[in-house]
């Protein structure tokens, strides 16, 4: 029996999100340890949702290099970044929820604890929302039901997985052309239109809000991004579930487009584009329009 189990990571926001549903499954249905905690540099309240999971800061022996840990005190320290090892990263920076599987059960394997069963669409992320101060997205969408919203997720990408172009003026194109749908970024555009809102001001939560823009994409017809920051934390069950939504992607490779690989079937339509440049974005996003 392991006393207190420890995930850890030094990396970003995506990688604590696409293995939620792991961490969840080990926390609430291993019974391999009495105490769980999770070392990130993230916000603290990444992971409200599973509560018997206690937040913890960094510690130097914390490396990169190794799956696991084994501390004093039957205390057991778990590596979750998949690009530890290049086997479970695919050609074109992609990290799929498929990998993420195979990484943490070869992590259990090598320290003789117990496999996660299951296949891999039992682990998609699934954030119980009740847990974040969703009420402002609630009330805003509440009084814009009735609109189309296209949410864009116009922040950099991080890990060289996509061109880093300027959405602005595609956006700016988009609101002039289509008036009756609302616009949504989630980082501010430095115009303004009727349509075009920016996600921090409907979310009204100081400090990092990606749960909650991922509240808010439910409501969204179209959701576009580079698959970084809060594009990622679009991809959950309930957006995967959905027949009426679509996911356009902007990356380098396919295989970074999405967390979900070809074998995981979804209802939503993921759509995957190369486009850099501002008139290939702009007519891409029109066709799904």
């Amino acid at each position: 029996m392991i006393n207190n189990f420890c995930f850890y990571s030094r990396y970003g926001n995506g990688d604590l999100f696409n293995s939620r549903e792991l961490v969840r499954y080990m926390v609430l249905y291993s019974g391999i340890a009495s105490s769980y905690f999770y070392s990130h540099a993230k916000s603290p309240d990444m992971f409200s949702d599973i509560p018997r999971l206690i937040p913890s800061t960094m510690h130097e022996f914390m490396t990169d290099k190794v799956g696991f840990i084994k501390g004093e005190h039957q205390d057991f320290y778990m590596n979750t970044w998949i690009g530890r090892e290049n086997k479970f990263v695919l050609p074109g920076i992609g990290c799929t929820l498929d990998n993420y599987l195979l990484m943490f059960n070869d992590i259990l394997k090598k320290a003789s604890l117990p496999e996660i069963p299951g296949e891999t669409d039992n682990f998609i992320p699934d954030i119980d929302y009740a847990y974040y101060p969703i009420q402002p997205a609630r009330d805003w969408v509440a009084k814009n039901y009735h609109s189309r919203m296209v949410l864009i997720c116009n922040g950099n990408a991080w890990s060289n997985q996509a061109f880093n172009f300027d959405f602005s003026p595609i956006v700016k194109l988009l609101v002039e052309k289509y008036k009756d749908i609302k616009f949504i970024t989630t980082e501010r555009i430095d115009f303004l239109a009727e349509n075009l809102y920016f996600s921090g001001d409907i979310v009204q939560k100081s400090g990092q809000d990606l749960n909650e823009i991922s509240f808010l994409s439910m409501f969204c017809d179209i959701i576009i991004g580079r698959s970084s920051g809060p594009y990622v934390f679009t991809q959950v069950k309930r957006n995967f579930d959905n027949p009426n939504k679509t996911f356009i992607s902007f990356t380098y490779h396919k295989n970074s487009s999405s967390l979900l690989d070809e074998k995981v079937e979804t209802k939503a339509k993921l759509l995957w584009s190369p486009a850099t440049k501002i008139e290939e974005v702009y007519n891409k996003i029109q066709e799904v329009i």
